[in-house]
C-alpha cells in the first residue's frame, strides 16, 4: 500500500505523474520532427540541478555557485523568487507528501526545506556530510537523502523533518525508489557496491556488487530491474528486484555516468560521459539496439512527451578545454535517431521537462543561465462551410470549421474552436464551441460542426466566424463564411 496522510493528494498526483509516463498514456505527438526556439533566463551562478512542482507549476534551480534556488514562473519564463540556502546547493527534489521542495547543500552538511506555497526556507536540517541526491520513498512518504563522502544515507520524515541515518556502503551519491519491492538503492561510489535499504525498518537488507565506482542508477518500470551505470568502467549492472542479483552486464560506452528510461519505447538510455554516443538498451532482451552519436559528453536526459523524444545534454569538460558545442541533442523515441540538435548555455548540466507548459528547462552549469527549450508553434488556417447557404428564419444548418496545420506540417491540430455570428440579432449556436475531432498522426486537419440557428427576421447576409483557439503546439486562427438568413 501507498502512503497516506492528510495530503495524500499531493502524493498520489505525483506518483500518477509517475505512471502516466512510464506507461505512455495517449497524448498528442508530432507526427514529424518539430521547430524549437530558446529562452534564456538569467538566474544564480552555476545552475546544477532543477525540480518541476506539480503544484504550482514552477521550476525550481539550484544555484550551486551562488548558494541560492530561483524559482522560474512556467507562465512567464522569468525568476519570480531567489531563496537563500546553504552552502553549495547540489541536488533539488519536490515532496509529494507535503509539497515542499527539498534541497542537499553539499558544504554545509544540510538540507534546506523550502515551502512550495511561500517560496521561502521553512527550515533547515542538519545531515551528513556532503549531501546529495534525494529522492521521495512512495511507500512510506518520506525523503532520503544520499551522501558523496560518508557511509550513510539520511531518511527525513516528511511529518517532521527529522532525519535518521541508515548505515550504507561509501560514498552513497545516488539513490532511487523501487516500485516492485517498494525499497530504495543506493549506489555506493567507492564500496563498488548497491545497497537495497528497506523502507519499513530502515535496514540495509542487500549489498549487491556492481561495476567500479557505480553513478546515477534507473528503476525500469517495464521490466521491474535497476540499472546501475558503472563510471569508471564501460558497462551496465543489471540489478533483479527479486533477487537482488546483478542478472547480466552490458557493454555500453566509456564512463557511463547516468541511465533513463524512455516510456515510448521501454529503452534505457545510457549516458556514456568519455564517448561521443548515448548507448540504448533494449529493456526486454537487455542488449543495445543503438549507439546514437549525439557528441562529445552526455551527461543527462530527459523525456518530452510532446515529441516522444529524449533531451540529451551534451555537456563538453571544463578542463582540458573542449571545442565541442554546447548542445542539446533530441533522439526520436521511434528511429532513435536525432532529429534535432539545440543551441544553449555553457555546460548543461541537468534537464527537467515542465508539464506546465511543455518545455524543457536546462540548467547551464558554466553559466547563470536557465534554456528553456519550447517547441515553435505551428501556424494554422481555419475554414467554415455550411451544409445551407441560405435558410428561413427559426431553421438550422450545419456549419463545420476545419482547422489546417500550415506547412511545414508537423501534425494534426487539436483543442475547440469557438462560433459567432454577425450582425446582430442573426442567431445562435449549439453548442456555442466544438472540439476538433481525433486525427490521424498524419493527417494535416481536422474538424468539428454545430448547427446554426437564423434568428435575423428579414432576409440578411449573416457572416458566421469559427474561432480556432490553438493548442500547446498550434497557434490559433479564424475563418468566416456569410449566408442569406432570414424570413
Amino acid at each position: 500500500m501507498f502512503y497516506t496522510k492528510p495530503k495524500t493528494i499531493l502524493s498520489t498526483l505525483a506518483l500518477s505523474i509517475t505512471l502516466a509516463i512510464a506507461l505512455h498514456l495517449p497524448i498528442t505527438v508530432y507526427a514529424v520532427p518539430a521547430s524549437y526556439s530558446v529562452t534564456t533566463i538569467t538566474v544564480g551562478n552555476a545552475p546544477a540541478f532543477q525540480v518541476y512542482d506539480p503544484i504550482n507549476g514552477n521550476v525550481y534551480v539550484a544555484n550551486s555557485g551562488s548558494n541560492t534556488v530561483s524559482v522560474i514562473s512556467s507562465s512567464t519564463n522569468t525568476v519570480i523568487a531567489t531563496i537563500g540556502v546553504g552552502s553549495s546547493p547540489a541536488w533539488i527534489s519536490w515532496n509529494p507528501a507535503n509539497g515542499d521542495v527539498y534541497v542537499s547543500n553539499d558544504a554545509s552538511a544540510t538540507v534546506s526545506v523550502i515551502s512550495g506555497t511561500t517560496n521561502t526556507v521553512i527550515t533547515t536540517i542538519p545531515v551528513m556530510s556532503n549531501p546529495h541526491m534525494i529522492s521521495f520513498d512512495f511507500a512510506n512518504g518520506d525523503i532520503y537523502v544520499g551522501s558523496q563522502s560518508s557511509n550513510v544515507v539520511a531518511r527525513i520524515s516528511s511529518v517532521t523533518n527529522i532525519p535518521t541515518f541508515i548505515p550504507v556502503g561509501s560514498g552513497p551519491a545516488h539513490i532511487i525508489y523501487n516500485v516492485v519491492n517498494h525499497d530504495m538503492y543506493a549506489s555506493n561510489y567507492y564500496s563498488n557496491t548497491v545497497s537495497r535499504i528497506d523502507s519499513t525498518t530502515n535496514l540495509e537488507t542487500a549489498t549487491i556488487p556492481v561495476g567500479p565506482t557505480p553513478a546515477y542508477l534507473l528503476f525500469d518500470p517495464a521490466n521491474g530491474n535497476v540499472y546501475v551505470p558503472n563510471y569508471a568502467s564501460n558497462f551496465v549492472s543489471v540489478i533483479s528486484s527479486s533477487t537482488n542479483t546483478v542478472v547480466t552486464t552490458i557493454v555500453v560506452g566509456s564512463s557511463p555516468i547516468g541511465a533513463f528510461f524512455d516510456p515510448a519505447n521501454n529503452d534505457v538510455y545510457v549516458m556514456n560521459r568519455f564517448s561521443s554516443f548515448v548507448s540504448v538498451i533494449d529493456s526486454t532482451t537487455n542488449t543495445v539496439v543503438a549507439s546514437v552519436s549525439v557528441g562529445t559528453a552526455p551527461s543527462w536526459a530527459a523525456y518530452n512527451p510532446l515529441v516522444n523524444s529524449e533531451f540529451v545534454n551534451v555537456e563538453p569538460p571544463v578542463s582540458p578545454p573542449s571545442t565541442t558545442p554546447n548542445t542539446v541533442a533530441v533522439i526520436d523515441s521511434g528511429t532513435l535517431t536525432v532529429t534535432a540538435t539545440i543551441a544553449v548555455g555553457p555546460s548543461p548540466h541537468q534537464t527537467v521537462y515542465d508539464f506546465t507548459n511543455g518545455e524543457i528547462y536546462v540548467a547551464n552549469l558554466g553559466s547563470n543561465t536557465v534554456s528553456a527549450i519550447s517547441i515553435s508553434k505551428a501556424t494554422t488556417s481555419t475554414s467554415v462551410m455550411c451544409a445551407a447557404t441560405t435558410i428561413r428564419d427559426h431553421k438550422s444548418t450545419t456549419c463545420t470549421a476545419t482547422v489546417t496545420d500550415d506547412p511545414p506540417f508537423i501534425g494534426p491540430p487539436t483543442g475547440t474552436v469557438s462560433w459567432t455570428c454577425s450582425p446582430s440579432p442573426c442567431g445562435f449556436f449549439t453548442p456555442t464551441s466544438c472540439t476538433l475531432g481525433s486525427a490521424p498522426a498524419t493527417s494535416t486537419s481536422a474538424s468539428c460542426s454545430v448547427s446554426f440557428t437564423s434568428m435575423a427576421g428579414k432576409p440578411t447576409a449573416v457572416t458566421i466566424t469559427a474561432s480556432y483557439n490553438g493548442d500547446t503546439t498550434h497557434t490559433s486562427s479564424s475563418g468566416s463564411i456569410v449566408i442569406t438568413s432570414g424570413t
